[in-house]
């Protein structure tokens, strides 16, 4: 074994909440406490959840930001909202982040994080502090007299369009890192113009484990559903958010269907770990779907199931005919690889992490972003041919074996933590 490390890995969400950031933070865990290493996850501690948690084998450490004040909180989240808004050159952007007056919400929330690093340091030191995304982007530099490497990944775009206050503003803050990890080359190249020195960038790609993803006892999720055994189904697994792009599917299923009327599409996932935080959930974005669905006459065509466990999830990958990122605004898109780990096509938005992992006519295609009639061309083209399906879905699993298996992810990660120990 290499040497022993202790690892603390800090985000604002993690289990019991499964989206892509936990999911990449659990396999990476997982992976090197297999090895014989420490590793713990601190996070933000949300309604009913203990405060204290090893039911998942990585030991959780749940913080009560609640501490700072209902109304630092409220701030704190809208000034998230106006960051996701610059990186993902969506919605209104505010011009100097600074000026936002809920900045210095924002500063104070990553103030009382600050102080459970302190603490749980004191009570059990650690070789490592991993800080990931942007919630807790300012916590190195409150951090400073902490002599630990500190490593920060950044899970949403790093653009080169943003807007030049926001760009200075987010990497004069991964300065305080000794090392930023970011997941594309494009988001690298933009964080170096962005004045980040290229001896603390790092581009490691998102992955996940697949021995997560497996199909245990009779494969029953069409039967559930009422779809049929020959139904042409498509599968969007993803957050109800607008950013997500789930609006432009089902306008893309208009068409579809119009050439295959027992097509089906399910789309699985509710809101965000912020609405958990603040006891809120995001329900106008899906009434908005199932009414567009009504609207263009496809409610038969499209289901909606909300929240499903991992293991119904998985069930969904196994059986569907294609998978479909449909994102607007996106910073990798794990779903993605889920798809190709089980060999199926995926149709994705040309945005952000998701070119990087399909081959555009190899093990999948790419689609203009917002353009439902393209979507709706690609879709129908895998619904008439299932040997293409096929050999789609293979190459696509090769590629996710090559590049996005958390094995891989794990090596990097212990290059990168050895080599910052090593100096």
């Amino acid at each position: 074994m290499d040497k022993y490390l202790s690892i603390c890995s800090v985000s604002q969400s993690f289990l019991p909440f499964m989206g892509g950031l936990t999911k990449y933070v659990n396999a990476l865990g997982k992976r090197f406490i297999r090895d014989g290493h420490d590793f713990r996850v601190m996070h933000f501690k949300a309604q009913n959840l203990d405060a204290i948690d090893f039911s998942s084998g990585i030991p959780l450490l749940r913080t009560n930001v609640e501490g700072v004040g209902t109304e630092t909180m409220a701030g704190y989240m809208r000034f998230k909202e106006c960051l996701l808004n610059a990186t993902h050159l969506s919605g209104e952007i505010a011009p100097d982040p600074k000026t936002l007056p809920e900045f210095s919400d924002y500063l104070k929330v990553s103030g009382k994080i600050k102080e459970y690093v302190l603490d749980t340091y004191g009570y059990k030191p650690f070789d490592i502090l991993h800080i990931h995304d942007f919630q807790l982007l300012p916590l190195a530099g409150m951090l400073k007299g902490l002599a630990v490497p500190k490593v920060f990944t950044f899970h949403i775009p790093f653009s080169g369009g943003m807007l030049d206050n926001w760009k200075r503003f987010i990497a004069g803050y991964m300065t305080d890192y000794d090392r930023v990890v970011l997941s594309t080359e494009e988001y690298v190249s933009a964080a170096s113009a962005a004045g980040l020195p290229d001896n603390k960038i790092t581009r490691i790609y998102p992955f996940i484990d697949a021995g997560e993803y497996t199909v245990l006892g009779e494969n029953d999720a069409r039967e559930k559903l009422g779809i049929g055994k020959s139904d042409f189904l498509i599968l969007c697994v993803s957050r109800m958010d607008p950013r997500k792009g789930q609006e432009v599917l089902v306008q893309a299923m208009e068409t579809v269907a119009k050439q295959f009327p027992e097509a089906k599409c399910v789309f699985v996932g509710n809101g965000s770990f912020t609405q958990k935080l603040m006891g809120k959930e995001r329900g106008g974005y899906r009434e908005s779907l199932v009414s567009l669905a009504h609207t263009l006459g496809v409610s038969r065509q499209t289901v909606f199931t909300g929240y499903l466990p991992d293991a119904e999830v998985n069930k969904l990958y196994a059986t569907c005919d294609a998978v479909v990122q449909p994102s607007v605004h996106e910073g990798f898109g794990l779903t993605v690889s889920q798809g190709m780990l089980f060999g199926k096509p995926v149709v994705g938005s040309n945005i952000g992490g998701i070119p990087v992992q399909i081959k555009d006519g190899i093990s999948g295609y790419l689609f203009e972003t917002g353009d439902a009639g393209q979507l709706a061309g690609k879709l129908t083209i895998l619904a008439k041919d299932p040997g293409l399906r096929a050999r789609m879905g293979e190459e696509g699993k090769r590629i996710f074996g090559e590049k996005f298996d958390s094995e891989i992810g794990y090596r990097e990660h212990l290059e990168l933590y050895n080599g910052l120990l090593q100096g």
